[in-house]
């Protein structure tokens, strides 16, 4: 990057009152401003919520993230929801608090959650400030603050916009300018690298605006990060860590691509590549509803697209595709005020709303390298995945296949669970709904399938379109060898209508297959030469509960014992 890079203004600041007054004028917008509004008065009459060192240290503990993260994540919203407030109204009535929320945040012990800081020590102590995800998105928090409205802030304390100043430079750009080594994350390959980068030089851009040298250099460090991320990405533009984290990694990449563009005045200029676009479009496919996505991996069940940033994004790429997706998701689904991208999201939310009314239309959208497919067809909506059980975010999951006939589901992915100490250790998988207990795979003898990029499918091949289609792969390299599996190919059929689904193995010895189907119907309608049973599952975990409500309805398809099979089901629903 020989090109001297600039700073830029991402967005008016607060005191440009005609460009606030035109977009609290959206027709819009009308929704989330109210939203704004409403959480904004309620940290005006809420004690700043307490990100105390008894919950920090419940995590080494106990494994609870939750508490602590639930009050250190409304912090950021609720000093977001302050600051667009303010900008909307700009009589001085939250600067006050706005402060108070600054100064609170100011005074963390680290930016970085408890889970993101393990060490044996219940306190953790770093020579040189932890970045993580969301470390750095608090400094562009904090840095996207100042822009704007430092003139504001400094008219009460000149001090707190330099000690302010100090804070973001000490814990996002000083480790990277001399320690970016000791960083792990510079060296991933998925969302942890574009999140973190994106922000920081997000941050960057504010702190770095009155010397263009050092923000060159501090970008050369972090693009050499990206650079990674990009070259390792799926060639078909698959995201195989699901719908809810692309939100935070193709998302979360343009967001970095966007800040080199604007900082080279359009000359570093990446968009116009056609994995970068896949990747973009990426998000329209496993949309099976109204905010509702197929919960492959630790996706989970809903996802708030950031639409501003979308139709940015949209724009940049020339996608008609992408842009009647996010105003469809503008449309049908309420925006709901997130602290995600630094405050970015909020921002976009506003500055880029207004859209046209338009239609979802059938699809068939696969993917060869990551192995997925969906389909759309008027109110059937089809989701299968092959690839492997070494992926990002996944589960013991490879074959899983989701129906879904006239917004219900009558096959689904239960998706992610509450994450806990466990979630990310070597007891990962002892989670039932993580391993082949929660995935209507078979299960050999009582045997899921096993853990590791070698437990992988193979053969993955579909043939036709959204009104008639067959999907085959062959899974026996996803179970353990000790099962002596010659092999298990699956296939699915879907008629425009119906799905079957036909699974045939072979094995070495007498094996009893057994199949596990969740369901969102009472009794849902299908048909199988297995014993079948359906009985209620409560659910206990509270981000399923909060997916799926109490409970679901569990299908057990159990085969007699045999050295070879076939255990076939075909879904639909009585049109009555």
């Amino acid at each position: 990057m020989e090109l001297l890079l600039h700073s830029y203004q991402a967005f008016p600041a607060i005191s440009e009152r005609a460009a606030w007054e035109k977009v609290r004028a959206v027709p819009e917008n009308q929704a989330f401003i109210g939203e704004i509004f409403r959480e904004a008065e309620e940290a005006m009459t809420s004690p700043v919520p307490p990100c105390s060192a008894i919950k920090f240290m419940e995590f080494n503990r106990t494994g609870n993230r939750s508490n602590y993260e639930k009050e250190y994540f409304r912090r950021r919203s609720r000093l977001l929801a302050l600051v667009l407030a303010e900008g909307m109204e700009y009589k001085g009535r939250y600067t006050d608090m706005i402060i108070e929320y600054l100064c609170a945040i100011s005074a963390e012990y680290t930016w970085a959650i408890p889970a993101h800081t393990a060490q044996k020590d219940v306190l953790p102590y770093f020579e040189r400030e932890e970045i993580d995800l969301f470390s750095a998105e608090t400094s562009h928090l904090v840095a996207q603050t100042l822009a704007l409205m430092e003139k504001e802030l400094a008219a009460v304390s000149p001090n707190l916009v330099k000690r302010l100043k100090k804070q973001v430079a000490d814990r996002a750009i000083v480790p990277v300018e001399t320690s970016l080594e000791r960083y792990w994350w510079r060296d991933l390959t998925s969302n942890w690298n574009p999140w973190i980068c994106s922000n920081l030089l997000g941050a960057a851009n504010v702190l770095l605006a009155d010397d263009p040298a050092r923000l060159t250099a501090y970008a050369q460090k972090l693009t050499a990060v990206t650079d990674r991320y990009y070259q390792a990405y799926s060639e078909d533009g698959g995201c195989e860590e699901g719908p809810t984290y692309w939100t935070v990694s193709p998302v979360t990449y343009f967001l970095y691509l966007e800040a080199l563009f604007r900082m080279s005045d359009g000359k570093i200029n990446r968009f116009g590549d056609g994995k970068f676009r896949r990747m973009c479009e990426y998000i329209v496919a496993p949309f099976c509803g109204d905010g509702e996505v197929v919960a492959f991996g630790d996706s989970g069940r809903y996802v708030g697209v950031p639409v501003g940033i979308l139709r940015r994004m949209a724009d940049r790429i020339g996608s008609r595709r992408l842009r009647e997706f996010a105003d469809v998701q503008a449309a049908a689904v309420t925006r709901n005020l997130r602290c995600y991208f630094g405050g970015l999201a909020g921002l976009y939310e506003l500055f880029q709303g207004g859209g046209e009314k338009t239609e979802r239309q059938d699809y068939l959208l696969a993917y060869s390298g990551l192995e997925q497919l969906f389909l759309r067809r008027g109110d059937r909506f089809l989701a299968v995945k092959a690839g492997s059980n070494g992926e990002n975010h996944g589960h013991l999951d490879v074959g899983q296949f989701v129906f879904r006939i006239g917004g219900r589901f009558l096959a689904l992915d239960l998706g992610a669970v509450e994450y806990t100490k466990k979630t990310f250790s070597h007891e990962r998988f002892e989670i039932p709904a993580l391993n082949s207990m929660g995935h209507n795979p078979l299960r050999f003898n009582g045997i899921g399938q096993g853990n590791g990029k070698e437990f992988a499918a193979r053969d993955f091949h579909w043939e036709g379109d959204h009104g008639k289609l067959t999907i085959t792969m062959e899974l026996a390299g996803c179970y353990p060898k000790e099962l002596g599996l010659i092999s298990y190919r699956r296939t699915l059929s879907f008629d425009g209508r119906n799905l079957t689904v036909r699974d045939e193995y072979k094995a070495e010895k007498e094996l009893v297959p057994m199949m596990t189907v969740f369901s969102e119907f009472d009794n849902p309608v299908l048909r199988s030469n297995a014993e079948v049973k359906c009985e209620v599952h409560r659910l206990t975990d509270s981000k399923l509960k909060a997916a799926w409500g109490e409970c679901l309805t569990r299908v057990t398809l159990s085969g007699n014992p045999a050295k070879a099979g076939v255990v076939e089901l075909t879904f639909g629903i009585e049109d009555n």
